[in-house]
């Protein structure tokens, strides 16, 4: 069954040829097990983006915190305006 599922199958016409419902059946199988195969497939790639975002961002803020403290340490030994 689990070959089946990835496509790995002997499959001649002429063998099922008598019963076209069973053809049917399998083609229906096939097809949905390609649409659930391609919905997980999809589903892992979204979550691993939104996974590669959130680093992003605590990346993104982690810079921006440094480059404010770069820059206040910079100020800080300027002298002040009145």
């Amino acid at each position: 069954m689990f070959r089946a599922m990835l496509g790995d199958w002997e499959y001649s016409y002429e063998q099922y040829a008598e019963w076209p419902m069973l053809q049917a059946l399998f083609m229906l199988f096939t097809t949905i097990v390609l649409v659930l195969l391609l919905n997980m497939l999809i589903a892992l790639m979204a979550e691993s983006n939104d996974r590669v975002r959130q680093i992003a961002k605590l990346v993104a803020q982690f810079e921006r915190a440094k480059l404010i403290l770069l820059w206040e340490r910079r100020l800080a030994g300027l002298p002040r305006r009145q």
